[in-house]
């Protein structure tokens, strides 16, 4: 009798300890390795890290920065492609002064009353290059005119555990534009003609598009 007492409770101690060990590994997170076998397409959205800033020239001789406040935008990955999106709310244009964002906000420049949004779409591009870095090319809407653009990609310094998962690395995407091409021509003996932009990018959690989903769109 003490023989059977003293093995139920063995039984018990043992039940236990691997109820106990399936919970702890249930409750562990992934890990990189596991992130990185992620399951294809991915839509990773922008994470509240990223930034949209841009610079330009005044009379030649000294520059003035600005950022965005507000924009969303998120990468498609397949299995061999990736492409790039983003939506830019004009309105929340910001510069260290308050006059130049306002004149920015203006209809000389983003008419943000009209046209509340700048719009990015890239064409699709190989994975390799949020690796490995590269050109991408795509169209760009500002007041409501559209224009194909090249901007230069490049790959941010990432966990060796990420070499197949590249887009959890994060990215830059840089580039310029004339201004005049989008009908924002007012005091260009002043303002420069270029535009420098730069889309910093970090990756948050990303997740599976359904079939329904239409990826390709924000």
């Amino acid at each position: 009798m003490l023989r059977l007492l003293i093995c139920g409770r063995l039984l018990l101690a043992v039940v236990w300890l691997a109820t106990a060990a399936g919970s702890a590994q249930a409750a562990k997170p992934a890990s990189v390795t596991e992130l990185a076998n992620e399951q294809l397409p991915l839509e990773i959205k922008f994470g509240p890290a990223s930034s949209v800033t841009f610079q330009v020239s005044i009379f030649g001789m000294f520059k003035k920065n600005g950022s965005f406040g507000e924009f969303r935008g998120a990468l498609l990955v397949q299995a061999n492609t990736a492409r790039v999106t983003a939506r830019i709310q004009t309105a929340s244009t910001r510069m260290k002064s308050q006059s130049d964002a306002t004149l920015l906000k203006s209809p000389a420049y983003f008419d943000a009353a009209h046209f509340p949004e700048i719009t990015f779409q890239s064409d699709r591009f190989p994975v390799a290059t949020l690796r490995n870095g590269g050109q991408i090319s795509g169209k760009l809407t500002v007041r409501g005119i559209t224009q194909r653009q090249i901007f230069k990609l490049t790959a941010k310094t990432c966990h060796s555990s990420f070499a197949h998962a590249p887009w959890r690395c994060g990215f830059n995407v840089t580039g310029t534009l004339k201004r005049s091409q989008f009908g924002m021509r007012a005091r260009r003996g002043i303002v420069s003609e270029e535009v420098a932009l730069t889309l910093e990018i970090t990756p948050p959690e990303a997740k599976v598009p359904t079939k329904t989903q239409n990826s390709g769109k924000l």
